[in-house]
């Protein structure tokens, strides 16, 4: 994940960071819960997951941005391009052109 990090921030300008299993616990984020955003950040909550039968990887991306709740995916492709549609979803959100794709 850490490569994932540093591209991440470099194509998008987005720093990408991982919490713990403690630190969405004091958040109180229960599994299918979604994250209330704090000063600055945007939590996004989903679930990646490899699918032998399509094949690829599936994507589920739920965030919460100014009061609007987004959802989003991506089925049947690459772990890379699986990362990339979460980073463009947010980045579209946050940077005011819309709802992601």
């Amino acid at each position: 994940m850490i490569g994932r990090m540093c591209r991440s921030k470099m194509q998008y300008g987005l720093p990408l960071r991982v919490p713990s299993e403690a630190e969405l616990a004091a958040w109180g984020v229960a599994a299918g819960g979604l994250p209330s955003p704090q000063e600055g950040r945007v939590l996004v909550a989903g679930t990646l997951h490899f699918d032998a039968a399509k094949p690829g990887w599936i994507g589920s991306w739920r965030m919460r941005w100014r009061g609007a709740d987004y959802a989003w995916g991506i089925s049947g492709v690459n772990y890379d391009e699986a990362f990339r549609s979460l980073m463009r979803g947010v980045a579209r959100v946050v940077s005011g052109h819309g709802a992601p794709d």
